[in-house]
């Protein structure tokens, strides 16, 4: 049985890496609409629209947690405690970016970088985009792509969603990914979940 999904997330980074994590966690999952929203006002914003929507098409919304406290708090302040069976907030802490660190050996593979560069927690480092920045800044010539132009005023550089993108695709490793970071590997268990309950019409 085939599950179709709504996802909806903040940037092109996040949108490749549902691709990546709805296809990882069960072949009945299709994304049906990938809504990226350019920020987590909008998706905030439009909360209403997406808790009325699940009730036809399953909606999977992913933001970070930036400097919220835990996701419990952050679900408490979004007003989503209490919300639809289909409809799935995941929380990235602290950023989309930490789940990417959790592959250590294919950050360090992609960057150039030793691999005990990379945090071996990523979730409690406190800027996983900077920390990321960081260790491109270390690395080689082509990992100067993440990187800002010099005088721009750009925090990253023109190539870094398309280059993290190419690797999210077809580098990343998933599985070494979750087991060092506990929301990543949350998120995949409600995908496998959500598909079970739907493929047994729940």
């Amino acid at each position: 049985m085939t599950v179709y999904l709504s996802v909806v997330v903040e940037d092109e980074l996040s949108a490749a890496v549902m691709r990546r994590l709805v296809a990882h966690a069960s072949p009945a999952l299709v994304i049906k609409r990938l809504l990226v929203k350019r920020g987590v006002g909008n998706i905030r914003a439009e909360l209403d629209v997406y808790r009325k929507a699940a009730a036809v098409l399953p909606h999977v919304v992913v933001a970070d947690l930036d400097n919220a406290k835990c996701a419990p708090t952050a679900l408490q302040a979004w007003r989503l405690a209490t919300r639809p069976a289909d409809l799935l907030m995941r929380f990235a802490v602290r950023e989309t970016e930490a789940w990417l660190l959790g592959d250590r050996a294919g950050i360090a593979a992609l960057l150039g970088v030793p691999e005990h560069r990379v945090p071996a927690q990523p979730e409690q480092e406190s800027d996983p985009k900077d920390c990321l920045l960081k260790l491109a800044a270390r690395g080689r010539k082509q990992a100067r792509n993440l990187l800002p132009e010099r005088g721009s005023s750009c925090p990253i550089g023109p190539r870094y969603n398309e280059t993290l993108s190419a690797f999210v695709a077809s580098d990343w490793d998933v599985d070494a990914a979750r087991a060092a970071v506990d929301s990543l590997a949350r998120t995949c268990r409600r995908l496998h979940e959500l598909a079970a309950r739907r493929a047994q019409g729940g």
